[in-house]
């Protein structure tokens, strides 16, 4: 039986060990994580996970982004 906490669990620990992940990456990895024969009834979660993990490469680009800026006006400071 397919575990939906474990499942998010998992998925976490993958954001972790994989910080430079892309969205295919994390999307292969949920897809594996669901078993065939349950796929469609939790292809919802996999929709859910991509969406909550675009945000968080959303974030990661902003702040890297909010990084560089800062470093540039530390240089010309």
């Amino acid at each position: 039986m397919f575990d939906a906490n474990k499942f998010k669990k998992q998925v976490k620990e993958w954001i972790r060990m994989n910080p430079e992940g892309g969205l295919s990456d994390m999307l292969d990895f949920c897809e594996d994580q669901i078993p065939p024969g349950q796929y469609a009834s939790y292809q919802w979660l996999i929709e859910q996970t991509s969406d909550w993990y675009k945000h968080i490469l959303a974030q990661r680009e902003l702040s890297t982004k909010f990084d560089q800026e800062r470093e540039d006006d530390q240089l010309i400071a």
